[in-house]
C-alpha cells in the first residue's frame, strides 16, 4: 500500500530522530546471582545501538558478581557497576533511577537476555511522539528451555501493540522503559515502592503499582511487542506453587493499599479478583485437576491482605512506609 505522503513524512522524522540516538540508561538490580549476570550483561551490552549506558545495582554479599561486572566493563566502558547495601529490587530500582545519566530508562532482570536490536526498538518508539510515556513488550520464555518438562517459566506474551485502559494491569517489570519525565507527575520521592518487589515484605506487584500510580496522574501506558527479550529463568511445580503464593501477597498488596487510600476501583478489583480465583480453585478440586495454582495464590492473597491492613500508609504518596 502506498504511503500518504504525511504518513511518509512523519515516518522520516522518526527515523532521524533515531538517527540523532536517544540516550537510554539500562537500569538492571541483582543480589547473589553471578552465574546470571555472566549471562545476562553480555547480552544487553552487544545491543546494536550508538548511545546507551547499563547501570548494575548490586546487592549482592559477596565479590562474584563484581568481579564479574569489572571484568566486562574493560570491555564495554558503558557499564556502570553500583554496589549498595540495601535489600530489595524496589530499592535498587529506585537507585539506578537517580544515577541514570539519561532520559530514557529500559528496565529488565538479571535472568533475562535481551535481543541485539532491544535498544534500537525501544529508541523507534519514542521517536513517536504519540507513543506511551511507559512501555512494556513481551518476555518469552528462553530457547535454551526448549524441550524441558515439569517447569513453569514466568511469561508474558502478545502481539497486538497499542494502549493499555486506565485501570488495565501492564506487563512485566523485566521489559519495562519509560521516560524520566513521568516521574514529575508523582509526589516528590514517590517512585517504585520499597515494601513491594522482591526481597520486600510484599514480593511482588511493585511495576503495576507504579504503573497505576502514574496512571491516576495522566500517564499513558502501552504494548510494544517489537521490544521483545527472553526469560531463562524457571520454576518446578513445587517452586511455581510458593512462587504463585507470593504473587498472591503482592498482588493483595498493591489492591488493599489503594483501596486504603480511598480508591474504589481497587476495592472492587480486590474483590472481583479474589472471587473468581475462587471460583477456579473450587471448578478445580472438584474435577480433580492436579496444577490448581489458584489455591496457593489465594493463600497468599489472604495473607497479603492480612499484613497489608496493619502496615503504615503515606496516603499521600501511595507508599507504604517501612518499618523502623
Amino acid at each position: 500500500m502506498r504511503r500518504k505522503p504525511q504518513d511518509a513524512a512523519a515516518l522520516l522524522n522518526m527515523e532521524n530522530n533515531l538517527s540523532s540516538a536517544m540516550k537510554i540508561s539500562v537500569i538492571i538490580c541483582t543480589r547473589n546471582r553471578p552465574e546470571d549476570v555472566e549471562l545476562c550483561l553480555p547480552s544487553v551490552l552487544k545491543n546494536d545501538y550508538p548511545d546507551f549506558e547499563v547501570l548494575l545495582i548490586d546487592q549482592s554479599t559477596n565479590e562474584l558478581t563484581k568481579q564479574h561486572a569489572e571484568r566486562l566493563a574493560k570491555e564495554y566502558p558503558v557499564l556502570r557497576y553500583i554496589p549498595t547495601t540495601t535489600v530489595g529490587k524496589t530499592l535498587a530500582l529506585n537507585i539506578g533511577m537517580q544515577e541514570a545519566k539519561y532520559d530514557i530508562f529500559a528496565f529488565t532482570d538479571d535472568d533475562c537476555e535481551t535481543t541485539s536490536t532491544w535498544l534500537q526498538a525501544i529508541a523507534k518508539e519514542y521517536a513517536d511522539p504519540n507513543a506511551p510515556d511507559v512501555l512494556f513488550g513481551p518476555v518469552l520464555p528462553s530457547p535454551v528451555l526448549k524441550g524441558m518438562k515439569d517447569i513453569c517459566v514466568p511469561a508474558w506474551s502478545f502481539k497486538e501493540s497499542r494502549y493499555l485502559r486506565d485501570e488495565e494491569p501492564g506487563g512485566m517489570g523485566a521489559n519495562m522503559a519509560m521516560q524520566r519525565s513521568v516521574l514529575a507527575n508523582l509526589p516528590d520521592g514517590a517512585r517504585f515502592d520499597p515494601l513491594l518487589g522482591p526481597g520486600a515484605p510484599f514480593y511482588a506487584a511493585e511495576e503495576r503499582d507504579l504503573d497505576y500510580r502514574l496512571r491516576r496522574l495522566g500517564t499513558k501506558a502501552g504494548l510494544r511487542p517489537s521490544m521483545l527479550l527472553y526469560h531463562r529463568a524457571f520454576r518446578t511445580p513445587e517452586r511455581w506453587r510458593r512462587v504463585m503464593y507470593d504473587y498472591g501477597v503482592g498482588d493483595a498488596a498493591f489492591y488493599v493499599k489503594h483501596a486504603r487510600c480511598g480508591d474504589k476501583w481497587a476495592a472492587r478489583a480486590a474483590f472481583k479478583l479474589a472471587f473468581g480465583k475462587a471460583v477456579k480453585a473450587s471448578a478445580k478440586w472438584l474435577l480433580r485437576r492436579p496444577n490448581n495454582d489458584e489455591i496457593p495464590y489465594l493463600r497468599g492473597f489472604t495473607a497479603g491482605v492480612k499484613q497489608s491492613m496493619r502496615t503504615p500508609l503515606d496516603v499521600e504518596r501511595r507508599l507504604f512506609i517501612a518499618p523502623v
